[in-house]
């Protein structure tokens, strides 16, 4: 079974189980840590807008991508901690959060670009990119397109075996579950992707947000994520590339995968037990030390 997004994959095996069925703006001014962020918006190359803020300053600039049906408030535990060192931009995805949703067709790689965009807009010189499930991907994709800006790239319960192969069947159930009752499905889905422990607000609050995420958004990338090859990506990266992820008793789970997804590229991970796939709201003490470990350890090959 497919692990990357982990979102989405985790989604497929609760459908196989049954579980679910029954502005413009190039602005580079120095900004304090203690400083609001500046929000603004910029365009798409298809004239869709991108919605993103702006906090902190440092000579590398920490690009933060959300996951599927998330949106940049998810980062809320990360963005002001990694701005008392550094440059932090976060993102909302067309088709999500406050960004534009009038986008005729919806991919990987259109993400990616709109990524490019809004680095090249602000003119960011030393990136990394942080991406949590479907933002792993988008990330790799972007760094390809960066070459002269990405040092490094950071996934947060993403990135799985790349040598793993998609099921099919459990994708139609899912997208046909989404498809007739979107807001329902996401309600009875998200809290499943949280460990038991965790603070219920936060679960109905990640599941409130997520089910305002643009349905036709939502489901064409699920159709379209099993046809991306994930060896591909994380080859062509062209950049270190590290993971945080959920820890699991599964010998076929995340510690599997190390191993596996060196042969493709500088790649190490580290594993938080006791969460779930957003393990960044759940422990987000633990998870902010392994991304400032991990941003050091990049800054430092980089040089």
């Amino acid at each position: 079974m497919k692990y990357l997004p982990t979102l989405l994959s985790s989604l497929f095996i609760l459908f196989l189980f049954g579980a679910l069925l029954g502005c413009n703006s190039s602005d580079k001014s120095n900004i304090k840590a203690s400083d609001k962020p500046i929000e603004s918006t910029i365009l798409a190359q298809d004239g869709v807008s991108i919605a993103y803020e702006v906090r902190g300053n440092g000579d590398i600039t920490l690009v933060f991508i959300h996951g599927w049906c998330s949106n940049r408030t998810f980062w809320r535990e990360q963005l002001d901690e990694m701005a008392k060192k550094y440059r932090v931009i976060a993102i909302d995805l067309p088709g999500h959060g406050e960004s534009g949703r009038n986008r005729g067709e919806w991919s990987i790689t259109s993400f990616a670009e709109d990524v490019k965009t809004v680095v090249k807009s602000l003119n960011q010189e030393r990136v990394v990119l942080i991406g949590h499930s479907m933002g792993g991907l988008v990330a790799l994709e972007a760094a390809h397109l960066l070459p002269e800006n990405v040092i490094g790239v950071i996934g947060i319960d993403a990135i799985s075996n790349v040598e793993s192969k998609s099921e099919s069947g459990m994708m139609d159930r899912a997208i046909a579950a989404f498809e007739a009752d979107f807001e329902g499905t996401m309600n009875a889905f998200m809290p499943r992707m949280f460990s038991p422990n965790t603070d219920s607000a936060i679960v109905q609050w990640a599941a409130k947000s997520s089910a305002t995420a643009d349905k036709a958004m939502a489901v064409s990338i699920m159709r379209g994520v099993s046809e991306i090859d994930e060896k591909d990506l994380l080859s062509s990266a062209g950049v270190p590339v590290r993971c945080i992820y959920a820890a699991s008793d599964d010998p076929s789970g995340p510690q599997s995968y190390v191993e596996i997804n060196k042969k493709y590229a500088d790649f190490d991970a580290v594993f938080v037990e006791g969460v779930g796939h957003f393990l960044y709201l759940e422990n987000p003490e633990e998870v902010n030390r392994h991304l400032l470990a991990f941003i050091n350890e990049i800054e430092n090959i980089s040089h």
